[in-house]
């Protein structure tokens, strides 16, 4: 019997060298599975923005869009309802046209469109000027701003779309200001979203006196919102 013991030691003790490993390994592997969950979180926090219309958009995709149009060049007025800064641009034409339009102030603020309105919402990539002009007409409010914003700001946009039927916002080419706020026939070229006159433009102009077509809809056009 005492012949055995040392076997019976040497058994023991391969038997704990094989739990501490076991241990160790299942340390590490739970490191591993943190490390991979927060690459996950950080990857699906970052969007990426594209400043040219999806394919979805068909023959609108190919259509010029941007860059933004100089101040001396646009020919607006102050506006008068109240928000520093708008710029009016007077009466604007309202044809249905199928192929692109030369329009003279962009981010559009009026004009003649594409007969169906883009659906209202928030895009990350830009959407066509001749369908996001036909949402202006319906009283909505185009929010278009710089694709390099900073993810709060961009955030507080997502916020003010999902708050309301009537907002398109999407990044935009060329932009002069981070963000560019149009409703039809006024602009409003913004620093900050943090800019109190972000959310006034939004409660003067969306579904606004200056609507042409008030109460008609901003959903069941084109394009794919999220």
């Amino acid at each position: 019997m005492t012949a055995r013991r040392p076997l019976q030691h040497l058994a023991i003790a391969v038997v704990a060298l094989g739990v501490i490993a076991a241990a160790c390994s299942s340390d590490d592997d739970s490191s591993n599975s943190s490390d991979t969950t927060a690459t996950t979180v950080a990857t699906s926090a970052s969007t990426k923005f594209s400043t040219t219309p999806s394919s979805e958009w068909g023959a609108l995709a190919k259509c010029k869009i941007g860059p933004q149009t100089a101040a001396a060049d646009a020919g607006g007025t102050p506006a008068d309802e109240g928000v520093d800064g708008v710029i009016q641009f007077g009466k604007q034409t309202q044809n249905h046209v199928d192929g692109c339009v030369d329009y003279k102030v962009r981010p559009s603020v009026g004009g003649d469109h594409h007969p169906v309105w883009a659906n209202c919402g928030f895009y990350t990539s830009s959407v066509p000027e001749e369908a996001a002009t036909h949402v202006l007409e319906h009283g909505g409010v185009w929010i278009a701003f710089d694709p390099s914003l900073d993810p709060a700001q961009v955030t507080t946009i997502k916020k003010a779309a999902a708050a309301t039927t009537h907002i398109l916002a999407a990044p935009y080419p060329g932009l002069r200001t981070p963000v560019v706020m149009t409703a039809w026939s006024r602009q409003l070229n913004l620093d900050s979203v943090d800019d109190p006159r972000f959310q006034k433009f939004i409660d003067t102009y969306l579904q606004g006196p200056n609507t042409p077509e008030l109460g008609a809809t901003c959903s069941g056009g084109l394009g794919t919102p999220g």
